[in-house]
Order: structure tokens, then C-alpha cells, then sequence
């Protein structure tokens, strides 16, 4: 599978390709790895939302700086990284009338903010196969993402994905937004993960059983902190998640139809919990799944190429949270003329059943829905451009005019 992922919280457990390493002098055998990714883009506000005409610009740059510990200290199976984040934006989703998020690069205020994004040690056993990492993490990377079927990999294989949407859903299910810490707002937790695959007689290229995976994070969250701007605090509510899933690889007897994975999970935040119109409860909780397949090739050659389809849903029981239940899918066309191999296309579809008590005083009408579509042009280097349309039927601000259209184009450069 490739494709460049369309928002820097997808960029993997490690960020960047590690050139930037390779600039500054690093060879291949130094324990450290130096990498890094910048997103930029500009948004046209073409007709409808709550401000037409709006020309909006975000954009986000992440460096990290990782040790292999063996390597550097002898100190086997284990890894260390930081990283450092700078994002600077404007409320383009707003703009557009958009409760989701049409634009995954824009997420909370403040839209400028400096801010320690990871920061974490990674301790593998048993071949691999138990991972257990602590520090400022990233939940929505690993769980309910449908871009990245292998939640529990660590090796780097970086920046495959299976869309280049960047509508928020596939990042973050609608129902556990505002909830789960994610881009930009990491938290400090602890994270857990088994797998099946991964022993001595495994091929890690291709993994094929089944996964479970952990973690407990600062939920302070869901009480409006800005988490990614804190430090720890373990005191106040916390955030717990669990997911179980399979993964599986090219069927023999149909070798055409290649990868794909399927996950459900459950998570529970504790409170006190509150929104802007009064609405009170002491903890909530939800649950989410996905399915996401490989369909077919367009050629039999040694590149990535195909289409793969995503389905996802998630429901919670909330009185207090943004959106109480999603459904989503998507197509994703993947080098589909042999003289393009880093091209990709694509489409998605989300809808969300939107918070409308007037207790919780969002201001939002009863329900979203989205249509995004996106071609992603390899350009050199590792540089990309994406040029993506985006119509809301139904915005989900009940301020917005109807029938919300915008355009986007996005730089994307992993190094």
C-alpha cells in the first residue's frame, strides 16, 4: 500500500522519513534518527457555510528527533522519541459550517501554538509481539483510525496509508471527538498492544492473526484543556480505550484482493463532563468499528497500486459530547496509470448525527453530511500536492446556509 496520509497526526509512530537525519550527516548505522513533515494548505470557501468567499490558510510542522537505545546504549528492544509541533491556521472549518471538520489540519483553539507533541519510550517483547510505550502520546493514531489498518506495527513503514482524505472522521470517528486526545492535542498516558504475528518464522511485511491493544490517557480533554499545551496531570478525568481486531493478507486462492483489517473497540471517559447550554453528566463512554480491504489491482507489477475501501461507525451515549453516532466509507484509487506509481484518488463519505439538545448549546442542526474527493499528484522529492473539493448537503452549524462547497490544495513534504 502507498500514499502520503492527509494530516500530520497519521505520520506514524515515527515522524518524517528520517532524511532530515541524512542531511545533517547521520548514516544508516548511527542510533539516531532525525525526521520531520510540513502540511500547508489553502481553503476557498466557494458557496454556502457561514462565510462565503473566505480564502483560509493552515499549516502545521512537526520535527522529532528518535534513539534506537540498543543501538545507542545497548538497552535492546526499546526506542525513544520527541517531537515538537508549530501550527498556525485559521477557523476554516467554521467557515464552512462544518461540525465534523472538513479540514483535519485545523482543530482547536489556539490556532497558533508551539507545543511539545511526543514524547515517549517504546519497550518491545517476545519478538515484537508485546509493546508497551509511556509518555505524550497520540491515542487517535492508533485506535479507530482507519488510514492505518496495522494499528499495533512498529517497524516505520512510513506514510502508507489507505486515503488521502482529509476530512477529521478518518482520523477521528465523529462520536469520539472532543474525547479522544489526538493531532493537535496529544496527552501523557500509557499504552499497550499485543499481537499475533511478528516471531522468528513471521514475515513483518506481511502480517496476518489478530491484535489487541490498550491505553489510558489525561482526559482532561473533554473539559476543554488544551492538552497538547500541558503537562501531566493524572488527577482529573482520565480516558480509556481498548480495541481488538484482525488483519489479514492476500488470499491465496484470490491473490488479486490484498490486505485488509477489521477492528471494534469501546472507550469510556470519566467527568465531571459539561457543555456550553447547561447539560451535566459524571462519565460517558462509547464504541466504534471499521472495516477497511484491498478490492483489486490494476496491474500485477511490483508498485503499490489498487483500490481500497474503508467503512467505519462509531455511537456513544453522551449528553454533553459534539456528535453521538457516525457512519463513513470511502474508495481510494491508487496508482492507477502505471507512469504515476506515487499517485493516488479518492473519495469519502461521512455522516454524523449531531448534539441539537439545546441543553448542550452547540448551536448545531441535527445531523452532517460530507462528500469529499481528492487527487494526490506526486511532484519530486517527497513532495506532494493535493487538490481537494468538499460539499457539505447538510452543514452541520445551524448558522451555515445549506449546500456548503469548498475547495482545498495541500503541500505535504515528509523528510
Amino acid at each position: 500500500m502507498a500514499g502520503i496520509s492527509g494530516n500530520p497526526a497519521a505520520s506514524n509512530m515515527l515522524v518524517g522519513t528520517g532524511q532530515l537525519g541524512a542531511w545533517l550527516g547521520l548514516n544508516e548505522d548511527s542510533p539516531f534518527r532525525i525526521g520531520g513533515i510540513f502540511m500547508g494548505n489553502v481553503s476557498q470557501q466557494i458557496s454556502g457555510g457561514n462565510q462565503p468567499g473566505s480564502l483560509d490558510f493552515n499549516g502545521a510542522l512537526i520535527l522529532g528527533v528518535g534513539i534506537d537505545l540498543e543501538k545507542a546504549v545497548g538497552w535492546k528492544n526499546a526506542f525513544f522519541e520527541v517531537e515538537g509541533l508549530q501550527y498556525n491556521g485559521q477557523p476554516v472549518n467554521f467557515v464552512a459550517g462544518s461540525a465534523q471538520g472538513y479540514n483535519s489540519l485545523q482543530a482547536t483553539a489556539p490556532l497558533s501554538r508551539t507545543e511539545l507533541y511526543q514524547l515517549w519510550l517504546n519497550q518491545t517483547f517476545l519478538d515484537n509481539r508485546i509493546s508497551l510505550r509511556i509518555g505524550k502520546l497520540i491515542p487517535s493514531m492508533n485506535f479507530g483510525y482507519v488510514g492505518r489498518p496495522f494499528v499495533t506495527q512498529t517497524d516505520p513503514q512510513l506514510f502508507t496509508s489507505t486515503t488521502g482524505l482529509l476530512y477529521t472522521p478518518v482520523f477521528v470517528g465523529p462520536a469520539m471527538l472532543g474525547f479522544i486526545p489526538g493531532y493537535y492535542n496529544s496527552a501523557f498516558g500509557l499504552y499497550g498492544a499485543w499481537k499475533s504475528w511478528g516471531g522468528p518464522g513471521d514475515n513483518p511485511a506481511t502480517p496476518n492473526g489478530w491484535y489487541g491493544q490498550a491505553g489510558i490517557y489525561d482526559g482532561r480533554g473533554a473539559e476543554g484543556v488544551q492538552t497538547g499545551l500541558v503537562w501531566l496531570n493524572f488527577s482529573g478525568p482520565l480516558f480509556k480505550v481498548a480495541e481488538v481486531g484482525g488483519t489479514w493478507t492476500p488470499y491465496a486462492d484470490a491473490p488479486e484482493i490484498g490486505w485488509g483489517s477489521v477492528a471494534v473497540g469501546g472507550w469510556r471517559q470519566s467527568g465531571p463532563l459539561t457543555a456550553p447550554g447547561g447539560a451535566f453528566e459524571s462519565q460517558t463512554g462509547g464504541m466504534y468499528a471499521y472495516l477497511v480491504q484491498k478490492l483489486g489491482k490494476f496491474r500485477e507489477t511490483k508498485d503499490q497500486n489498487g483500490i481500497v475501501g474503508f467503512v467505519q461507525g462509531g455511537w456513544n451515549s453522551s449528553s454533553t459530547a459534539l456528535m453521538h453516532s457516525s457512519f463513513g466509507f470511502g474508495l481510494t484509487f491508487i496508482a492507477p496509470f502505471g507512469d504515476r506509481p506515487l499517485d493516488s484518488y479518492g473519495f469519502g463519505f461521512s455522516w454524523a448525527r449531531l448534539n441539537a439538545n439545546p441543553l448542550a448549546g452547540y448551536g448545531f442542526n441535527s445531523y452532517e453530511t460530507m462528500l469529499q474527493f481528492y487527487a494526490q499528484y506526486h511532484l519530486v522529492g517527497n513532495l506532494f500536492i493535493q487538490p481537494v473539493l468538499t460539499v457539505l448537503p447538510t452543514p452541520g452549524a445551524m448558522g451555515a446556509t445549506s449546500s456548503s462547497l469548498s475547495g482545498t490544495v495541500q503541500l505535504t513534504f515528509p523528510f
